[in-house]
């Protein structure tokens, strides 16, 4: 709500009064913050102080093998396999479905 009503003053218009906001709440899908960087994640600053660079500490090669493999018999597998492995291998990965 804090960026609609910055969204519309930035217009020059009056919030709830001349642009009504309305709070519907999530959707299935959407999420209420990001994350920017995973915990397996670290910033490196770089020669512009509006530029960071991420480095990933975790490089899973299984992880990468089996990615090579799955890509492979994509069209091979039904769809609930593949979700059934993504929930396996990526802790983080979440579905509605």
């Amino acid at each position: 709500q804090d960026l609609a009503v910055q969204m519309i003053e930035m217009c020059g218009f009056r919030p709830n009064q001349d642009i009504k906001i309305e709070f519907s709440g999530l959707r299935p899908g959407e999420k209420l913050y990001e994350e920017a960087i995973h915990q397996a994640e670290d910033i490196k600053t770089t020669s512009h102080p509006k530029i960071k660079c991420l480095i990933s500490y975790n490089q899973n090669s299984a992880l990468l093998d089996d990615i090579k493999t799955l890509r492979e018999r994509l069209n091979q597998v039904p769809s609930t396999t593949l979700r059934d492995w993504l929930k396996e291998k990526v802790p983080e990965y979440k579905t509605t479905v």
